[in-house]
């Protein structure tokens, strides 16, 4: 769900299925880092996913638990040793660039980019507060100010000429 949402693990271990609204695709998020509720939108699969965990639980209950049935403190072993078996961070030294629970989130983040989201849209989608926070997905778009002259190119539809200032008639009506 972190992947395909970019919510943040304490987001994950706090939901409840009050705030899940499958029939619109929507969780709301009202402990997140900002005041404000935050949305998250879901996809088909991510629904999916959900409806199959459901199972008429009450409003109150948590979406994901531990194995005792109470609320998750913090990621599990699993999530490291899945990292482990696959070897993500085989070779990499540097602790910034290891994977991580937090890297679902930045993937998520790198994938809307890549795909042309514009920033502000990411930074609405991820609940940051600021768009500083956003902008370090900048760098995935180096193609993005090319294909918005292009849209905007289309969008125009006119044909450009040059005209020579003396030459120009001035419409005396406007």
């Amino acid at each position: 769900l972190a992947l395909h949402t970019g919510m943040r693990a304490k987001e994950l271990f706090d939901l409840t299925w009050g705030n899940v609204d499958l029939e619109n695709g929507l969780i709301t998020i009202q402990d997140s880092k900002s005041v404000e509720p935050r949305y998250v939108y879901l996809t088909e699969d991510t629904k999916a996913m959900l409806a199959g965990l459901q199972n008429n639980q009450a409003k109150n209950e948590l979406v994901f638990k531990d194995r005792k049935g109470h609320k998750i403190k913090e990621v599990s072993n699993a999530f490291g040793k899945a990292v482990k078996a696959l070897r993500l961070n085989e070779g990499i030294n540097d602790r910034r660039q290891r994977v991580c629970f937090h890297t679902l989130r930045h993937t998520f983040a790198s994938w809307l980019v890549q795909s042309g989201t514009d920033l502000y849209t990411v930074k609405k989608l991820l609940g940051h507060s600021s768009i500083l926070l956003t902008e370090r997905y900048s760098h995935l778009q180096p193609d993005g100010l090319q294909q918005t002259i292009s849209e905007f190119d289309k969008k125009m539809n006119t044909k450009c000429r040059i005209v020579n200032i003396q030459d120009a008639k001035v419409d005396s009506t406007s």
